[in-house]
């Protein structure tokens, strides 16, 4: 994976085999001092990286000294950054490793070596229940749960865009262990692909899938709960 520690900062060039045309041009504007190009990457990666550090930190405020902390990294390992990765991946995988650091101060996270390690058993309460998903490789919903929520048809559908159900996405997802909710974050909020959230949280494809599934598996129920209760209310 790439490790922005390891780049020497007195050698500016890129392997631009491993960069899309987009990051290398992108790149050399930022090592140009484009205002403009900081900006772009400022507003493009911003929301993620606040999303990643939220994570790992007891408040908002820490994660906005987070991103700030890693935006410093960026800046400071821009020149040695060698494209091992894409542009994103490389920023990201400072963001995670600065959250941590912040979070292991705060008492509050597992060590480096220990992310993405939540793949344990599939038995019990939490179960992964791979028959509710379609494959990775289905040809038009991979991925995706098999089946909705129990009569979710019986819902106007202001309920089921409504914030309230929103809210209940959002505090299942703030239950889930740290490296479940970043696979989720990443994979079905932000749309990274999988092997660029293999590649920032140091995760094999595999324990990634399991996380997914698992993370998902918590959310649906979270939201079949509400939906049942408010149907009941409505009955």
């Amino acid at each position: 994976m790439p490790d922005h520690k390891t780049d020497s900062p007195r050698s500016a060039s890129t392997d631009t085999q491993a960069l899309s045309p987009e990051d290398v041009q992108l790149v050399s504007r930022l090592r140009a001092g484009d205002q403009a190009a900081f900006i772009e990457v400022i507003r493009s990666f911003g929301p993620t990286m606040l999303r990643i550090a939220r994570l790992y930190v007891r408040s908002d405020e820490v994660a906005e000294e987070v991103v700030q902390e890693a935006w410093i990294s960026v800046l400071q390992g821009l020149e040695g950054f060698q494209g091992r990765s894409a542009f994103r991946t490389w920023v990201l995988t400072i963001v995670v490793h600065s959250a941590l650091r912040r979070g292991q101060r705060e008492a509050r996270s597992a060590p480096f070596s220990s992310v993405g390690q939540d793949s344990g058993s599939a038995s019990g309460d939490d179960s992964l229940e791979l028959d509710r998903f379609f494959s990775g490789d289905h040809p038009r919903w991979p991925s995706t749960w098999t089946t909705v929520v129990p009569r979710l048809g019986e819902l106007p559908e202001e309920k089921l865009l409504s914030g309230e159900a929103m809210g209940v996405v959002e505090t299942a997802i703030s239950g889930l262990p740290d490296s479940q909710a970043a696979v989720l974050i990443l994979h079905d909020i932000e749309g990274l692909p999988p092997e660029e959230i293999c590649e920032t949280l140091e995760l094999a494809d595999g324990n990634r899938r399991i996380l997914l599934h698992r993370a998902r598996n918590r959310v649906r129920a979270a939201l079949e709960h509400y939906f049942d209760d408010r149907l009941a209310l409505d009955a």
